[in-house]
Parts: structure tokens; C-alpha cells; sequence
């Protein structure tokens, strides 16, 4: 039994070793690996939705201690404008939770629209390959050495052109994962989102992220 808990004990620890690891790089590819400008201006918004979340956080804190005290001295009238303070303070904190959430939302989709494009430059560039290496083999048939060689200059130029859009696809893909890694936490740290859902998000990102390495 003894034996069973130690292997368990050494899996987590594995577990948690290899998490760090990974986010570390993440973070470490996100500040090194370029942007668009519709990805930064999200970033933008999403570093706002934190700030104004965590000032609201704040506010209502401030406004809470004020209540405690005036509720204390018995100041009705003080009492109830504290009261709709907080309720106030309380709404914008709840609306700027919609707003990280949907900027959120609009980065993801952003990525994604990145990814679907350099697939389908990928799927282009396979195409091309294809169609080369066919040229090639007609012309085999044919006899016919001049084309043998203009369509074995293409297929290296196609082939090359795959590998290239291909590494940018798997660049795409990493960068995808490398944000939503860094966004989850900065917003574990304002509780901007359940626990829940940035422990599945960020499994699902280590792990694409891991196999497109």
C-alpha cells in the first residue's frame, strides 16, 4: 500500500514538474514569437478587462470597510448610499467579467481564423506537390527529359514551399496555445474565470502545444 502511495506521490510530482515546464516555455515562446495587430489589440483589451477587474475588486473591498464602519456609528443615511455603492461597484465588476470573457473569446477566434488560413496554404502547397509529381511521371512516359527536369526543379520548389508553410502552420498553432497558457493565468489571478474551465483550456493548450513541438 505504502508502495502504491509513493508511486502516486511520484506521478503527480512528475505531473505538476512537467506542467511548469511547459507553461514556463509557453511563456517564454509568447514574448519571443511575433503578433498581429488584431492578436495585440486583444491582448490590449484583455490586460484593460484585468485591470478594471482587479481596480473594481478593490473599490468594493474600500467600500465594504466604509459600510462595516458607518454601520457601526449607526449613520443610516450613510449606511444606504454605501449600500448602492457597493451594488453599483459590484455591476461593473460583473460587467467587466463579460468583457474579459468575450475578449477572451475574440483572441481564441482571432487564432483560430490564423490557423484555418496557414491549413489552407498548407493544403495549396500539397496540391501543388501532387500535381508536380504527376507532370514529372507523364513525362517520364513521355520520354521527355526537358520536362523531366523543369517539373523536378518545380517539385523541389513545391517541396520546399510545403515545409516552409507547414512550419508556419505548427507556428500558428503554438502561438495559439502559448496565449491561451499565458491568458489563463493572469486570469487565475484575478479569478476572472472558473477553475474549472482554465484547468480544461490549459490541459487541451499544454497538450496540442506538446505535440506540436
Amino acid at each position: 500500500m505504502k508502495t502504491l502511495k509513493c508511486r502516486w506521490l511520484e506521478m503527480m510530482s512528475a505531473s505538476l514538474l512537467l506542467l511548469a515546464f511547459l507553461n514556463v516555455n509557453a511563456a517564454y515562446g509568447q514574448q519571443n514569437r511575433p503578433q498581429s495587430p488584431s492578436i495585440k489589440k486583444e491582448h490590449a483589451d484583455i490586460n484593460n478587462d484585468l485591470a478594471a477587474i482587479n481596480a473594481d475588486k478593490e473599490r468594493i473591498a474600500a467600500l465594504k470597510e466604509r459600510y462595516k464602519i458607518d454601520k457601526d456609528v449607526k449613520n443610516e443615511s450613510a449606511v444606504i448610499a454605501d449600500k448602492e455603492q457597493i451594488r453599483k461597484a459590484q455591476a461593473s465588476l460583473h460587467k467587466n467579467y463579460s468583457y474579459l470573457s468575450a475578449d477572451k473569446r475574440t483572441l481564441v477566434r482571432n487564432h483560430d481564423l490564423a490557423i484555418d488560413k496557414a491549413t489552407e496554404v498548407v493544403n495549396h502547397s500539397k496540391a501543388e506537390l501532387v500535381t508536380n509529381k504527376a507532370n514529372w511521371t507523364k513525362a517520364k512516359y513521355r520520354h521527355d527529359y526537358a520536362a523531366m527536369d523543369t517539373y523536378s526543379a518545380a517539385i523541389t520548389r513545391s517541396e520546399t514551399e510545403l515545409n516552409r508553410n507547414k512550419e508556419l502552420l505548427r507556428s500558428a498553432k503554438l502561438q495559439r496555445d502559448d496565449d491561451v497558457l499565458a491568458v489563463n493565468r493572469n486570469i487565475r489571478r484575478a479569478n476572472g474565470e472558473f477553475g474549472a474551465t482554465l484547468y480544461s483550456q490549459n490541459a487541451m493548450a499544454t497538450a496540442d502545444r506538446w505535440m506540436n513541438k
